[in-house]
């Protein structure tokens, strides 16, 4: 069957691409041809086509009264009822004349069903946003010309209103399938099970990449994955908290441990936080490497060189599973716990507040991880056979979609 696939293409996050690319991998067992589209409906002919990675270098930082007053906007004033309402309306609006809806109107006419979803895909942080009412318009092409919808592999929410969780509901309910990727996303919308079973709870595909056999032993190598705290709205403040302690960390296994320390970020636009870390550890050390922005095939390179991840963005830590590295995480996000939470590992998760506070909370869990690494590596191995059973309910949808294609063709021919 030929499909549309709306997803992250073209994002500069690593834990997007990667996700991307493995819906990509199952949807080849089902389909002939896929037109791939991002959710602002740009269209790439190639996979390897919409991640294109140009060199980033950090923000200047110059201009320090400009940047002041962006964060005052972005922290404060766009959160005014009057500014909010506007935004609102004027996306809307924009979203309704979006340039690229004609490409994608031209596209449908031609496929037998439509796939969205991969990553956080509907959820507002202010309560006059709308972001269902841009997802709906995608769906409501689809559903004019009867074609199956398949939501896939997404995360739901945070909202702040009642009314934008009922909102998702009802765009949702244009879909045939919704798979969400954990239980938080569920329990949010799980009255699009009332009268009829299209929501089921699946896990995120980028577990299931190839790993490797980690063997038992000394670890040598711990990566430092970072994040610009900043992007998800936390202020100046806590962000120079976090890279101090995250510097105090680096600076006690350089003193303490023979541990060789990697320190490297996922997100294009985390490259300043990785300048802004240098200033606070000892650089001269030769058992300490930093990592600028890499592309994909690098980066997996080097998680193949790590034993043990301390991480923040939710993806490294993913990442870690799949290729059989013990990890700890830092979570500053719903997504981060509900992750955690799924995979049966909160003991290894400290929260962004309890490692501002105490950084020596994840010295003691890296502890407890290498005391007990080959155990942990069991664990892993038996989480992901037990959470693939969950995947697999993905397959059993576009079995379903292909078939009822298959016959609907037959009809027409």
């Amino acid at each position: 069957m030929k499909v549309i696939f709306i997803s992250r293409y073209g994002s500069k996050n690593l834990g997007d691409e990667l996700i991307v690319r493995e819906l990509e991998k199952l949807l080849i067992d089902y389909t002939e041809a896929i037109y791939r589209f991002d959710y602002n409906l740009s269209f790439y002919n190639t996979l390897d086509e919409s991640f294109q990675y140009s060199q980033h270098h950090p923000k200047s930082t110059k201009k320090k009264k400009s940047t002041y007053l962006k964060f005052i906007y972005r922290k404060y004033l766009r959160k005014t009822f009057m500014i909010s309402v506007f935004r609102d309306y004027l996306n809307k609006k924009k979203a309704i004349n979006n340039k690229n809806l004609a490409t994608y109107r031209e596209k449908i006419k031609d496929v037998d069903a439509l796939i969205i979803g991969g990553g956080n895909a509907i959820f507002d942080t202010e309560k006059h946003s709308s972001s269902a009412f841009y997802f709906g318009l995608i769906l409501k092409e689809a559903k004019k010309r009867g074609l199956p919808i398949f939501v896939i592999n997404v995360g739901i929410g945070p909202f702040e209103t009642k009314s934008q969780i009922n909102n998702t509901i009802e765009v949702l309910n244009m879909a045939d399938y919704v798979t969400v990727r954990d239980k938080k996303s569920y329990d949010l919308i799980s009255d699009l099970n009332k009268g009829q079973r299209k929501l089921f709870q699946t896990v995120d595909p980028v577990i299931f990449l190839q790993g490797i056999d980690k063997l038992k032993g000394e670890v040598k190598t711990i990566g430092i994955n970072v994040m610009d705290i900043r992007l998800a709205e936390y202020t100046d403040d806590t962000y120079q908290e976090y890279l101090f302690n995250l510097g105090k960390l680096i600076n006690y296994y350089l003193e303490n441990t023979n541990y060789k320390i990697s320190v490297f970020c996922t997100e294009k636009l985390d490259v300043k936080a990785i300048e802004d870390l240098r200033l606070k550890v000892n650089t001269n050390s030769s058992r300490l490497q930093f990592e600028n922005f890499m592309d994909l095939k690098n980066t997996l390179l080097l998680f193949d060189k790590l034993d043990l991840l301390v991480g923040t963005r939710m993806h490294s830590t993913i990442v870690a599973l799949s290729k059989n590295i013990p990890f700890i995480g830092i979570s500053w996000q719903q997504k981060v716990t509900e992750f955690f939470k799924l995979t049966g590992f909160e003991e290894n998760m400290v929260t962004l507040n309890g490692f501002i506070s105490d950084y020596l909370c994840v010295t003691d869990r890296v502890d407890n991880l290498v005391e007990e690494y080959s155990i942990n590596i069991s664990k892993m191995n038996e989480k992901k056979e037990e959470l693939k059973l969950m995947f697999d309910i993905n397959s059993e949808v576009l079995k379903q979609i292909e078939l009822s294609t298959k016959m609907i063709n037959n009809i027409k021919s």
